[in-house]
């Protein structure tokens, strides 16, 4: 099996078992009766890396299968730092209700830098003098504990 093929095939693979996961959440939280938020982020590519091929559909079919499971769906594609950013706080502040499920999905390059993991939006370079300074943005803080 050539390179290429083996990375469609993880493609599908993680893209198969996203929707399995996020289906089973649905499932438990409509028994629970709860808001149901999702927040869907396809950023292909960034500045000195390959786009990432399926990206926006990867994005488009998780977008739809949530909302096919009762989730508002708020969806941003090749979006730069002040559009995720935005989109970030607004699906935060959507989750203040107690009742409320969040999901977020992402796909896009990443980074990780002094143990601190950064989403990768448009516009962002990285190499070795912008990687403090790169318009990324950090995802290594929640605003609150899952439930049990």
């Amino acid at each position: 099996m050539s390179a290429a093929a083996c990375r469609a095939w993880i493609t599908v693979m993680r893209l198969f078992l996203a929707v399995v996961l996020l289906m089973t959440m649905a499932l438990f939280s409509a028994a629970r009766g709860e808001e149901r938020i999702a927040l869907v982020v396809a950023n292909p590519a960034s500045e000195g890396s390959p786009a990432i091929a399926n990206a926006d559909l990867s994005a488009e079919l998780v977008a739809a299968t949530l909302r096919s499971l009762g989730f508002t769906v708020r969806q941003v594609s090749d979006g730069d730092r002040a559009d995720v950013a935005r989109a970030m706080h607004d699906f935060a502040q959507s989750l203040a209700n107690p009742d409320s499920v969040g999901i977020f999905y992402y796909v896009g390059h990443t980074a990780q830098a002094n143990g601190r993991n950064y989403l990768l939006t448009r516009g962002t370079r990285i190499d070795s003098t912008t990687r403090r300074h790169c318009p990324s943005i950090c995802s290594c803080r929640r605003s609150r504990q899952p439930r049990h």
